[in-house]
Protein backbone atom coordinates (compact mmCIF):
# COMPACT_ATOMS: atom_id res chain seq x y z
CA UNK A 1 0.00 0.00 0.00
CA UNK A 2 1.36 2.81 -0.79
CA UNK A 3 -0.67 6.97 -1.43
CA UNK A 4 -1.93 9.38 1.54
CA UNK A 5 -3.61 7.47 4.37
CA UNK A 6 -4.69 11.26 5.24
CA UNK A 7 -6.08 12.27 1.73
CA UNK A 8 -6.90 16.11 3.15
CA UNK A 9 -3.37 16.38 3.84
CA UNK A 10 -1.03 17.72 1.35
CA UNK A 11 2.42 16.72 1.44
CA UNK A 12 1.84 13.57 3.28
CA UNK A 13 2.73 10.10 1.45
CA UNK A 14 2.18 7.01 3.38
CA UNK A 15 4.28 3.87 2.42
CA UNK A 16 4.12 0.07 3.08
CA UNK A 17 7.37 -0.96 3.88
CA UNK A 18 5.51 -4.42 3.48
CA UNK A 19 4.54 -3.81 -0.11
CA UNK A 20 6.82 -6.28 -2.17
CA UNK A 21 7.28 -3.92 -5.42
CA UNK A 22 9.25 -1.55 -3.40
CA UNK A 23 13.00 -1.65 -4.30
CA UNK A 24 14.31 -3.49 -1.34
CA UNK A 25 17.31 -1.01 -0.45
CA UNK A 26 15.17 1.75 -0.90
CA UNK A 27 12.93 0.13 1.67
CA UNK A 28 15.71 -0.65 4.35
CA UNK A 29 16.81 2.86 4.31
CA UNK A 30 13.43 3.45 4.90
CA UNK A 31 13.24 0.80 8.06
CA UNK A 32 15.85 2.88 9.24
CA UNK A 33 13.79 6.36 9.14
CA UNK A 34 11.02 4.12 10.98
CA UNK A 35 13.49 2.65 13.28
CA UNK A 36 14.90 6.60 14.54
CA UNK A 37 10.93 7.79 14.56
CA UNK A 38 10.41 4.57 17.15
CA UNK A 39 13.31 5.24 19.27
CA UNK A 40 12.52 9.05 19.70
CA UNK A 41 8.89 8.16 20.71
CA UNK A 42 9.22 4.79 22.16
CA UNK A 43 12.14 5.09 24.00
CA UNK A 44 11.09 2.22 26.78
CA UNK A 45 10.14 -0.26 23.55
CA UNK A 46 13.94 -0.73 21.90
CA UNK A 47 13.34 -4.31 21.51
CA UNK A 48 11.33 -3.16 18.80
CA UNK A 49 14.41 -2.47 16.72
CA UNK A 50 15.50 -6.27 16.58
CA UNK A 51 12.25 -7.54 15.80
CA UNK A 52 11.85 -5.03 12.74
CA UNK A 53 15.46 -5.92 11.62
CA UNK A 54 14.18 -9.81 12.07
CA UNK A 55 11.13 -9.26 10.31
CA UNK A 56 12.48 -7.35 7.05
CA UNK A 57 15.55 -10.26 6.93
CA UNK A 58 13.71 -13.20 7.54
CA UNK A 59 9.53 -12.75 6.94
CA UNK A 60 7.06 -13.15 10.10
CA UNK A 61 7.40 -16.30 11.77
CA UNK A 62 3.77 -16.64 11.61
CA UNK A 63 1.91 -17.40 8.46
CA UNK A 64 -1.34 -16.67 9.41
CA UNK A 65 0.12 -12.72 10.08
CA UNK A 66 0.40 -9.94 7.77
CA UNK A 67 3.02 -7.09 8.92
CA UNK A 68 2.96 -3.86 7.75
CA UNK A 69 5.29 -0.71 8.68
CA UNK A 70 4.09 2.19 7.47
CA UNK A 71 6.24 5.01 7.18
CA UNK A 72 4.85 8.88 6.63
CA UNK A 73 6.44 11.61 4.59
CA UNK A 74 5.87 14.78 5.02
CA UNK A 75 6.71 16.91 2.55
CA UNK A 76 9.83 14.63 2.43
CA UNK A 77 10.57 14.08 5.86
CA UNK A 78 10.02 11.46 8.38
CA UNK A 79 6.87 11.81 10.20
CA UNK A 80 4.74 9.19 10.56
CA UNK A 81 5.09 5.29 12.10
CA UNK A 82 2.60 3.10 12.21
CA UNK A 83 3.19 -0.84 13.01
CA UNK A 84 0.65 -3.67 12.91
CA UNK A 85 -0.34 -6.98 12.73
CA UNK A 86 -3.21 -8.42 11.03
CA UNK A 87 -3.76 -11.62 12.70
CA UNK A 88 -5.49 -13.81 9.86
CA UNK A 89 -6.69 -16.96 12.19
CA UNK A 90 -7.98 -14.92 15.10
CA UNK A 91 -9.56 -12.09 12.60
CA UNK A 92 -8.09 -9.30 14.67
CA UNK A 93 -5.39 -6.53 13.50
CA UNK A 94 -3.14 -5.50 16.38
CA UNK A 95 -2.33 -1.83 16.45
CA UNK A 96 1.72 -1.94 18.17
CA UNK A 97 3.27 1.22 17.45
CA UNK A 98 1.71 4.67 16.08
CA UNK A 99 3.73 8.04 16.37
CA UNK A 100 3.39 11.06 14.45
CA UNK A 101 5.37 14.24 14.75
CA UNK A 102 4.00 17.42 15.90
CA UNK A 103 4.14 19.53 12.88
CA UNK A 104 1.56 16.25 11.32
CA UNK A 105 -0.68 16.45 13.98
CA UNK A 106 -1.36 20.10 13.08
CA UNK A 107 -1.27 20.04 10.10
CA UNK A 108 -4.11 17.05 10.66
CA UNK A 109 -6.26 18.80 12.72
CA UNK A 110 -8.15 17.27 15.74
CA UNK A 111 -9.44 14.16 13.44
CA UNK A 112 -6.16 12.62 12.09
CA UNK A 113 -6.47 9.87 14.45
CA UNK A 114 -9.48 9.02 13.28
CA UNK A 115 -8.57 8.74 8.87
CA UNK A 116 -5.49 7.00 10.59
CA UNK A 117 -7.62 4.22 12.47
CA UNK A 118 -10.24 4.35 9.00
CA UNK A 119 -7.23 3.08 6.97
CA UNK A 120 -6.42 0.49 9.55
CA UNK A 121 -9.83 -1.13 9.13
CA UNK A 122 -9.30 -1.18 5.19
CA UNK A 123 -6.11 -2.70 5.48
CA UNK A 124 -7.38 -5.36 7.70
CA UNK A 125 -10.39 -6.14 5.84
CA UNK A 126 -8.63 -6.83 2.75
CA UNK A 127 -6.13 -9.21 3.87
CA UNK A 128 -8.69 -11.11 5.37
CA UNK A 129 -10.75 -10.84 2.32
CA UNK A 130 -8.18 -12.39 0.35
CA UNK A 131 -8.51 -15.52 2.80
CA UNK A 132 -12.38 -15.39 2.52
CA UNK A 133 -12.37 -14.02 6.27
CA UNK A 134 -14.27 -11.13 7.74
CA UNK A 135 -11.96 -8.76 10.02
CA UNK A 136 -13.44 -8.95 13.50
CA UNK A 137 -11.67 -5.90 15.61
CA UNK A 138 -8.88 -3.88 15.83
CA UNK A 139 -7.38 -4.02 18.94
CA UNK A 140 -4.43 -2.00 20.34
CA UNK A 141 -2.80 -1.60 24.28
CA UNK A 142 -2.83 1.91 25.13
CA UNK A 143 -1.60 3.83 28.38
CA UNK A 144 -4.45 5.65 30.52
CA UNK A 145 -3.26 9.34 30.20
CA UNK A 146 -4.52 8.29 26.14
CA UNK A 147 -7.21 6.57 26.50
CA UNK A 148 -9.34 9.69 25.37
CA UNK A 149 -7.75 9.92 22.05
CA UNK A 150 -8.92 6.51 21.01
CA UNK A 151 -12.07 6.23 22.37
CA UNK A 152 -13.05 9.71 20.48
CA UNK A 153 -11.98 7.62 17.43
CA UNK A 154 -14.44 4.64 17.82
CA UNK A 155 -12.55 2.15 20.04
CA UNK A 156 -14.12 1.35 23.71
CA UNK A 157 -11.96 -0.30 26.74
CA UNK A 158 -12.90 -4.14 26.93
CA UNK A 159 -13.34 -3.76 31.02
CA UNK A 160 -10.73 -6.05 32.17
CA UNK A 161 -7.42 -5.67 34.35
CA UNK A 162 -5.13 -6.23 31.63
CA UNK A 163 -1.19 -6.01 31.16
CA UNK A 164 1.55 -6.19 28.67
CA UNK A 165 4.26 -8.50 29.04
CA UNK A 166 7.43 -6.36 29.41
CA UNK A 167 9.95 -6.81 26.66
CA UNK A 168 7.62 -8.41 23.98
CA UNK A 169 8.67 -11.39 22.32
CA UNK A 170 12.33 -10.98 23.00
CA UNK A 171 12.08 -11.50 26.45
CA UNK A 172 13.36 -14.67 28.15
CA UNK A 173 10.74 -17.14 27.73
CA UNK A 174 11.95 -19.73 29.93
CA UNK A 175 10.73 -17.24 32.83
CA UNK A 176 7.46 -16.10 33.83
CA UNK A 177 6.72 -13.05 32.19
CA UNK A 178 6.87 -9.56 34.16
CA UNK A 179 3.74 -7.51 33.20
CA UNK A 180 2.92 -3.23 32.89
CA UNK A 181 -0.20 -2.29 33.52
CA UNK A 182 -2.30 -0.74 29.98
CA UNK A 183 -5.76 -0.24 29.32
CA UNK A 184 -7.09 -2.85 26.24
CA UNK A 185 -9.02 -1.92 23.37
CA UNK A 186 -11.43 -2.59 20.65
CA UNK A 187 -12.71 -0.98 17.45
CA UNK A 188 -15.68 -3.64 16.37
CA UNK A 189 -16.03 -3.96 12.36
CA UNK A 190 -19.65 -4.65 11.06
CA UNK A 191 -18.52 -8.25 10.80
CA UNK A 192 -17.30 -8.25 14.16
CA UNK A 193 -20.81 -6.90 15.33
CA UNK A 194 -22.44 -10.12 14.41
CA UNK A 195 -20.45 -11.90 16.79
CA UNK A 196 -20.46 -12.19 20.70
CA UNK A 197 -18.64 -9.27 22.14
CA UNK A 198 -16.98 -11.79 24.56
CA UNK A 199 -15.67 -14.23 21.66
CA UNK A 200 -13.88 -10.99 19.91
CA UNK A 201 -12.53 -9.84 22.85
CA UNK A 202 -11.11 -13.26 23.61
CA UNK A 203 -9.79 -13.42 19.89
CA UNK A 204 -8.28 -9.74 20.59
CA UNK A 205 -6.36 -11.57 23.47
CA UNK A 206 -5.41 -14.47 22.30
CA UNK A 207 -3.74 -12.52 18.98
CA UNK A 208 -1.67 -10.11 21.48
CA UNK A 209 -1.01 -12.53 24.57
CA UNK A 210 -0.64 -15.78 22.55
CA UNK A 211 0.07 -14.92 18.95
CA UNK A 212 2.67 -12.32 19.74
CA UNK A 213 3.86 -12.44 23.39
CA UNK A 214 4.11 -16.34 23.47
CA UNK A 215 2.28 -15.75 27.06
CA UNK A 216 1.63 -19.56 28.00
CA UNK A 217 -1.71 -20.99 29.06
CA UNK A 218 -0.23 -22.10 32.14
CA UNK A 219 0.53 -18.37 33.19
CA UNK A 220 -1.68 -17.06 36.02
CA UNK A 221 -1.86 -13.86 34.69
CA UNK A 222 -2.66 -14.26 31.49
CA UNK A 223 -5.39 -16.77 32.56
CA UNK A 224 -7.17 -14.09 34.73
CA UNK A 225 -7.34 -12.04 31.91
CA UNK A 226 -8.88 -14.60 29.05
CA UNK A 227 -11.08 -15.39 32.20
CA UNK A 228 -12.59 -11.86 32.87
CA UNK A 229 -13.07 -11.42 29.48
CA UNK A 230 -15.24 -14.79 28.85
CA UNK A 231 -18.01 -12.42 31.45
CA UNK A 232 -17.60 -8.89 28.69
CA UNK A 233 -21.01 -8.26 27.43
CA UNK A 234 -19.96 -4.93 25.63
CA UNK A 235 -16.95 -2.31 26.43
CA UNK A 236 -17.27 -0.81 29.83
CA UNK A 237 -15.87 2.67 28.33
CA UNK A 238 -16.70 3.95 25.32
CA UNK A 239 -16.76 7.09 22.73
CA UNK A 240 -20.01 8.32 24.14
CA UNK A 241 -18.67 7.87 27.87
CA UNK A 242 -15.50 9.51 27.00
CA UNK A 243 -17.71 12.77 25.03
CA UNK A 244 -19.15 13.31 28.51
CA UNK A 245 -16.58 13.51 30.27
CA UNK A 246 -14.44 15.85 27.70
CA UNK A 247 -17.28 18.28 27.22
CA UNK A 248 -19.85 17.58 30.69
CA UNK A 249 -23.52 16.38 29.96
CA UNK A 250 -26.24 17.90 28.00
CA UNK A 251 -28.16 20.69 29.08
Amino acid sequence: MTGPILPHMPGLVVMDLADPTLDRDAAYAHLQQVKALHLHYFPTYPHMLDELESWFSHGWPDPEVRVHVWLGLLDGEPALECIMHVNLRRQVMLTHYLAAIPALRRRAGRGWLTDVTAEWVRTGQADCAAVGRDLWAVMAEVPPEHLHKWLRSGFGHIGIDYAEPLGGRYRQLDRPPLYSQMWPILLVTEAGRQQPYAEVARRGLAAFLRDYYLVPETDPRGAAMFAAAAGCDGPTISQSWATRMLVGPAG
